[in-house]
């Protein structure tokens, strides 16, 4: 695991000096920023990046089916270089065999709240598409049973707890390279 990476830069001249080909997985809790480091990757290296909720998401917040999120998943495994975000624990089996490296933004929890819903209310209040037809509302964001925001309260120890397993398991210490980000300092430009 990787802890002297103070910015983007820093992990950028890691990355490089790892892989050739870099195929990347981007793993944490909702709202870390996943996306936006993926975005920035992706166009750093020319690599092709999807965000996992883009590639499962259908407009109005419709699952796509099973099958159909595996093949959206497959098209990009057969990249020589991606970059993929996203948590999907029946997607991961299927990601994690080709990926060369895996970027865990472990963040404390307060942090991420409130990145979150920071996040949350710019995109209720401008109407922005996510993707595929895919927005945010207040009412879905503070009154629903699926508020992401409640998402991050139930699903954030569960996914810590996978993530400390997966980056303390030997096997995959020894085949990946495994990089954790505890700051969001460290996802961004030394300029910024």
């Amino acid at each position: 695991m990787t802890t002297n990476i103070t910015c983007f830069e820093d992990l950028v001249d890691r990355l490089k000096s790892e892989n050739a080909e870099a195929r990347i997985l981007i793993v944490g809790p909702t709202g870390t920023g996943k996306s936006t480091l993926g975005r920035l990757l992706g166009e750093q290296f020319g690599s092709v990046y999807r965000s996992l909720d883009e590639l499962h998401w259908d407009p109005g917040w419709e699952s796509k089916l099973e099958d159909e999120f595996f093949a959206n998943i497959d098209a990009i495994l057969e990249n020589d270089c991606w970059i993929l975000d996203g948590n999907y624990t029946e997607a991961q089996p299927r990601i994690r065999p080709h990926a060369t490296t895996i970027i865990w933004l472990n963040y404390p929890f307060l942090t991420n709240f409130r990145q979150l819903f920071r996040r949350t209310m710019q995109r209720a209040w401008t109407g922005d598409e996510l993707y595929n037809g895919c927005y945010e509302s207040f009412r879905q964001s503070f009154c629903s049973r699926e508020s992401i925001l409640l998402w991050l309260c139930t699903s954030f120890r569960r996914n810590r707890v996978r993530y400390r397993e997966l980056f303390n398991d030997p096997e995959m210490q020894s085949s990946k390279l495994l990089i954790e980000l505890n700051n969001p300092a460290q996802a961004r430009s030394r300029e910024s």
